[in-house]
């Protein structure tokens, strides 16, 4: 069998319809699922243990580090220590926004049509924190443009803020290349990694990328409370814990008239977390991310572009007006056109029960680990014989 088969067979999604939206959520699976239980299968032995940390702690404790460890590898290979558990992409980069050392003058650089995970913090940091929030208009049918990012760029930009995979269209941001920028101006390059991270290959430090934060329901196939915040070095000694309370890294010292707050080490980026962490989603996470290191992001990667590149051609001798660029290395996993009909197209699909994502007259197909060559084609029936194509 397959490892493309025999994964299939864990996400029940696949028997109900065509899915063709693991860019909204990757639809559940049966590692989940075992994964949950596992976690409740721990928590009495554990608790009547009164083990680390209080009563049935140690074996969470355990999972999570371990699954940090997990997303260190699929960033490329970043110290688990840079990685802290998250609920989602928002939160990771409201940390970042929040608690970064701004001074008078700095400025933010992100696109004006950047998905709100990344505008909303940086708005209210412009709010709440005084810096400057630059915008680069994306170019017709949102597509981002480096050389418009860069016009923003001044002597005071201090981080620039992107997706990997922009979410409406697909195209993939060339991270190196932008990376290398950022590094010769010394700027934090912030990304936003939902869309791409577990789908592809990744490589945080070799790419110059500062800041990775994403949810795990989508390319990661865990859960929808849990995600990542992968950060650096250089970062981690400018941004200061959002949350305050007692963790593994930070901890109350009474050896005064006033308690005191102390952090065990300032470059660990478990300081970030919050107390009663989603340590259900963690379990899950930790079992999602270890099967996709065992399948290896690079084969995903592999097997994923032959299937998108199948099924952008079709589409496109179909007369689809074809958003996502032809080009396949600014590709990912999903793939997006444009219509008057949108709204009857994207009825129609589904009335085949070929599940996509539709809005602003645009429709967008996305692919899985999980993505069989059966799906490709029935999708392509479905969109043969589409009136409104």
């Amino acid at each position: 069998m397959a490892w493309w088969d025999d994964y299939r067979s864990q996400f029940p999604v696949t028997g109900l319809c065509t899915y063709m939206d693991s860019a909204y959520d990757c639809g559940g699976s049966l590692i989940g699922r075992a994964a949950a239980g596992r976690y409740f299968d721990d928590w009495a032995p554990a608790a009547a243990a009164a083990l680390r940390g209080g009563p049935g702690r140690e074996p969470f404790f355990k999972m999570a580090d371990e699954a940090r460890t997990y997303i260190g590898r699929v960033l490329g290979g970043v110290p688990s220590r840079n990685v802290t558990i998250t609920k989602n992409t928002n939160e990771g980069f409201n940390i970042i926004m929040q608690g970064f050392d701004f001074k008078p003058g700095d400025n933010i650089v992100t696109f004006d049509w950047e998905h709100s995970a990344i505008l909303v913090p940086c708005l209210h940091a412009a709010r709440t924190r005084g810096v400057e929030v630059r915008m680069a208009k994306m170019l017709p049918d949102r597509i981002p443009s480096m050389d418009a990012l860069w016009e923003q760029v001044d002597a005071h930009t201090v981080m620039i803020c992107v997706s990997y995979v922009q979410s409406l269209t697909g195209y993939k941001m060339d991270l190196a290349e932008l990376g290398r920028k950022c590094r010769e101006k010394g700027i934090f390059l912030v990304v936003d990694g939902i869309q791409g991270v577990g789908l592809s290959v990744f490589e945080a430090e070799k790419w110059g990328v500062s800041a990775v934060s994403g949810g795990a329901y989508k390319g990661l196939c865990a859960f929808i409370s849990i995600g990542y915040l992968y950060i650096c070095d250089a970062l981690l000694q400018r941004v200061r814990p959002v949350f305050a309370a007692c963790t593994e890294q930070i901890e109350l010292v009474r050896q005064g008239e006033l308690p005191e707050i102390r952090y065990k080490d300032e470059m660990d980026a478990r300081k970030y977390d919050n107390c009663s962490s989603d340590l259900l989603g963690t379990y899950v996470l930790h079992d999602s991310v270890q099967k996709i290191l065992e399948i290896g992001t690079d084969r995903i990667q592999e097997r994923i572009t032959g299937l998108l590149t199948r099924l952008y051609k079709g589409l496109a001798l179909y007369g689809y007006r074809m958003v996502t660029p032809a080009d396949s290395s600014r590709r990912c996993a999903s793939l997006c056109f444009k219509s008057e009909h949108a709204d009857e197209i994207y009825e129609y699909f589904i009335g085949q029960k070929v599940i996509l994502s539709s809005g602003s007259g645009y429709i967008r197909m996305s692919l899985g680990a999980y993505t069989s060559d059966e799906d490709i084609e029935r999708t392509l029936e479905v969109a043969g014989k589409c009136p409104w194509r």
